[in-house]
């Protein structure tokens, strides 16, 4: 889903922003609308691995990050999941 460069650059504009927590990862397969499912050993697509970016803060937090970057997240998929903070300690 995103390009080296590009999900370099919004875990790069996450930190900049104070998010509490970003990730990036590659994931086996996945799909997007109107796209293939890769089969396994499919080399077509390696050059380029779908990458995933978890972005953990508050909901009003990552709403203000995604209205900011709105250019850079344009056509990508953003989904926001209610985390539970627990205090360990």
């Amino acid at each position: 889903m995103f390009p080296r460069s590009a999900y370099l650059h919004i875990i790069k504009e996450a930190k900049k922003d104070g998010i509490m927590k970003a990730s990036a990862f590659h994931t086996h397969t996945s799909y997007i609308p109107l796209a293939d499912i890769p089969e396994p050993g499919d080399d077509r697509d390696g050059s380029r691995p779908t990458m995933c970016i978890s972005l953990v803060d508050q909901k009003q937090r990552l709403q203000h990050f995604v209205h900011k970057h709105n250019a850079l997240l344009q056509n990508k998929i953003v989904i926001y999941k209610e985390v539970e903070f627990w205090d360990i300690g």
